[in-house]
């Protein structure tokens, strides 16, 4: 029991810090849930409908503040959902410990790809900001 409670702490506060800066957080779930023992299967799984749940939640509070581009995040998230539902059809053909190596192999190649040049990291991802409401005095 006091386990579940350090999990779902855990989850909790990765799922409000993802959501607020517009990141799913999904392979936080993922290395949480497998880092308590759960198998790889179960882990990508649960991961995955935590990271849908936080998404129906956030995307009605991005609603509401008006910033969702609706045919960009229509299209994206048809293709998302399209993809996910191969990867996840197909991933009983791969054993728990493939799915972990290939876990790993994603993690590392997005790490050394973030660090190769930082420089131009950043300067491919500019932000624009811009106010909604919710910000107006």
């Amino acid at each position: 029991m006091v386990n579940a409670v350090i999990v779902a702490t855990f989850i909790f506060l990765v799922a409000v810090s993802m959501t607020m800066v517009g990141k799913g957080g999904g392979n936080f779930y993922v290395v949480i849930l497998a880092l308590t023992g759960a198998p790889m299967h179960e882990a990508a799984t649960t991961g995955q409908f935590i990271l849908f749940t936080a998404s129906v939640a956030a995307i009605t509070v991005y609603h509401r503040n008006n910033t969702v581009v609706w045919p960009l995040a229509v299209t994206v998230g048809g293709l998302m959902a399209i993809s996910a539902f191969f990867g996840g059809y197909f991933s009983h053909v791969f054993s728990g410990f493939v799915l972990k190596v290939l876990f790993a192999a994603m993690l590392d190649r997005g790490r050394t790809h973030a660090r190769a040049d930082p420089k131009h990291h950043w300067q491919e991802t500019k932000v624009t900001i811009r106010r909604c409401h919710s910000d107006r005095p």
